[in-house]
């Protein structure tokens, strides 16, 4: 903390996510064999944001909670919704699994990142996405995390326009944005 005082605690948040800052974390990260990841933004959903969302015709949704979730591990290309680690220290908590004649053709997961939040993660195969399927998915989702009484929140690159909609389009609202050391 003294580093990020002494050498981030005069600049503007603008400042904060520019070039030459980035590259200065960068260094400063890379002395412990890690990189920066992000910047991620951040969106939360409440009940009274959470939009109406259809579920497209011909898929069938259905939800899995923390007893089964992790029959869901075998299905391994879902890697931006599930974290297939059965001890993880986030372990997925639930997950809404769209299928289409029988085949899993998307899943959203849940994780728990703490006790008041669960991240949601999202993946649809490309050959389903721009049809509904994720924002069916996500929505069913939210609706059982907010249930359970805790906030959702989802996390994606700020380069990602497709997931950024989709979060706005379910009600989230943006909250935080993340720069990380891996």
């Amino acid at each position: 903390m003294d580093w990020v005082r002494q050498n981030l605690g005069h600049l503007t948040r603008g400042q904060i996510f520019s070039i030459p800052t980035m590259t200065m974390i960068e260094e400063y990260v890379r002395r412990d064999n890690q990189f920066i990841a992000g910047p991620d933004q951040k969106y939360v959903c409440s009940s009274d944001d959470l939009a109406e969302f259809n579920i497209p015709q011909g898929i069938s949704i259905s939800t899995y909670d923390r007893s089964n979730v992790i029959k869901l591990y075998e299905h391994t290309v879902f890697r931006h919704a599930l974290s297939y680690q059965s001890d993880s220290p986030r372990p997925d908590r639930l997950a809404s699994v769209a299928e289409h004649k029988g085949k899993i053709v998307g899943i959203a997961g849940a994780s728990e990142d703490s006790e008041l939040m669960w991240q949601v993660g999202v993946d649809v195969l490309p050959e389903y996405q721009g049809l509904g399927i994720g924002k069916a998915i996500v929505g069913t989702l939210t609706k059982r995390i907010i249930n359970e009484g805790i906030v959702p929140y989802y996390s994606t690159e700020v380069s990602n326009l497709q997931s950024r909609q989709l979060a706005i389009s379910l009600g989230y609202k943006p909250a935080w944005i993340q720069l990380y050391a891996r």
